[in-house]
């Protein structure tokens, strides 16, 4: 039996087995109670996520207190005649992403406002199922780079270079963009943040072009005013191997994958 197999195996005898357990009937009639009438048909996907979640306190007390007015206020301006059920294969995975996630504010908005998208008729054909697994391979602060770039599309964001006494360049610093702190305004510095640029390229979400850059001049200014410039000036200073470190310019743009992902989840009003 291949690996798939067990695992769908033992996933069906876990739900077989919990259906069971009075604990888990009284969680989904309670899930199915919570629900407002206008999502109910959510019973379906509601049942087998409470049989495999049955044990995880945190996720039950959720879609008990808090799920349904959620999804209430989301829904309540979708006019009664563009209110569609879900497609399984976005409600069932999306739901199941909520029980892990719904702690994290970022990512659970993300999957309330999916699923959303999924019930009204006039956005559901630009919901794909893939958008549930990129919600899951995302961080939280990676939902907030996306908000970030959402407005224009498009953002200011380079490369730091040597220029080699030998000749040529060696890229020392990758995806460097412009973030401020909003409380404070001042610049916001994360090692993590070219990794997380990475992944959402890596996504299909975003793409880094380094043969164009903006027009904007002063965006590429306020790049080469960033601690993480100033630091790398500091580190190679004396080095007489580097004639002088350089900003090579580039532009961060969304795609058309990550427009329709941010409009089906919200990012984009």
């Amino acid at each position: 039996m291949s690996t798939d197999e067990t695992t769908k195996a033992i996933v069906a005898e876990i739900v077989g087995e919990a259906k069971k357990d009075d604990n888990v009937i009284h969680a989904a009639k309670g899930l199915g109670k919570a629900v407002n009438t206008c999502v109910t048909f959510l019973n379906n996907a509601l049942l087998p996520l409470a049989a495999i979640n049955f044990g995880f306190e945190k996720a039950r007390h959720y879609f008990q207190k808090q799920f349904s007015n959620e999804m209430e206020e989301l829904i309540k301006n979708i006019p009664q005649d563009k209110l569609i059920e879900p497609k399984a294969s976005i409600a069932g995975p999306t739901l199941q992403g909520l029980a892990f996630s719904h702690e994290e504010e970022e990512l659970k908005v993300l999957y309330l406002n999916l699923l959303a998208s999924s019930m009204n008729s006039d956005k559901a054909k630009s919901v794909h199922p893939s958008f549930v697994e990129i919600i899951k391979q995302l961080t939280p602060k990676e939902a907030e780079l996306l908000k970030a770039i959402a407005p224009s599309k498009q953002l200011a964001i380079g490369e730091i270079h040597t220029e080699q006494k030998s000749g040529g360049y060696q890229i020392i610093y990758k995806h460097l963009i412009d973030l401020t702190t909003e409380e404070t305004g001042e610049p916001y510095v994360d090692d993590n943040t070219t990794i997380s640029i990475e992944n959402l390229i890596r996504l299909g979400l975003l793409l880094a072009q380094y043969d164009k850059h903006l027009k904007t001049d002063a965006l590429y200014e306020n790049l080469e005013n960033r601690p993480e410039f100033k630091a790398e000036v500091e580190k190679h200073e004396g080095n007489p191997e580097v004639v002088k470190i350089t900003l090579q310019k580039g532009a961060l743009l969304m795609t058309n994958l990550g427009e329709n992902f941010s409009k089906s989840c919200g990012i984009i009003p």
